[in-house]
């Protein structure tokens, strides 16, 4: 009688089997990952409008009226001061009323971030009476 031969190592079915199984499992995470990360992000513009609303209401102690532009607001931040949130995922912009006795903050998503794809959240806008809304797909859920 011969020896019976024994390969080692994997067939190339074997490897193709488990290079699906991977291929499968990675489409399956990656979206789940994705839209972790960009509920994550979506901190950087809560936090940053709050900031900027608490500074405006310190401007308007001291003037009588809201500041116009993010600069003139001292924000201790020079990213906020420069229409960016803190991580740049967001452009942030200042509207205030003609009297200087309304304001809206709003942080929308920069392109060119992890951010930009986001359409459940594509926009925050916060205003002088602290009402806080959202744009986007899933804007009840943003906030």
């Amino acid at each position: 009688m011969g020896k019976v031969k024994f390969n080692k190592g994997f067939t190339l079915v074997e490897l193709m089997i488990a290079l699906a199984v991977l291929a499968l499992l990675s489409s399956i995470a990656y979206p789940i990952y994705n839209n972790q990360a960009q509920k994550a992000r979506r901190a950087d513009a809560k936090s940053a409008l709050p900031l900027i609303a608490l500074a405006q209401e310190r401007y308007y102690t001291a003037n009588g009226k809201y500041g116009s532009t993010l600069a003139s607001l001292s924000l201790d931040s020079s990213t906020l001061s420069s229409g960016y949130t803190e991580q740049g995922y967001y452009g942030l912009l200042l509207s205030v009323s003609v009297d200087g006795q309304q304001f809206d903050l709003m942080a929308q998503t920069s392109t060119g971030t992890g951010q930009g794809g986001d359409s459940k959240c594509t926009s925050f806008s916060l205003n002088q009476l602290g009402a806080q809304s959202a744009t986007g797909s899933d804007s009840s859920n943003c906030w």
